[in-house]
């Protein structure tokens, strides 16, 4: 993806509701150890969440992971850990 942004979008206010755009996704990720990318997000406890990355260019358009949204159980206590492929 070159010059990717990576962000996170999903269906809680942490994750931006679902937004596409810098100021309401989560990220950009961070990429140290390219092409694995990482982002800490703080999430409700106890909940499922539903969220997918998104490619935001620099001109705004949008580029959706493909397929289903991934859902995740939030632990009630504690850190939860993700780790998807795209």
């Amino acid at each position: 993806m070159g010059e990717a942004a990576i962000y996170v979008t999903g269906n809680t206010v942490e994750l931006g509701n679902w937004g596409t755009t810098f100021s309401s996704a989560v990220g950009p990720m961070l990429a140290p150890n390219y092409p694995s990318w990482f982002l800490n997000v703080s999430v409700p406890a106890c909940t499922t969440i539903q969220y997918k990355y998104i490619d935001i260019q620099s001109d705004g358009n949008v580029i959706w992971e493909p397929g289903s949204n991934h859902y995740y159980n939030v632990p009630c206590s504690g850190t939860g850990y993700v780790n998807d492929t795209w």
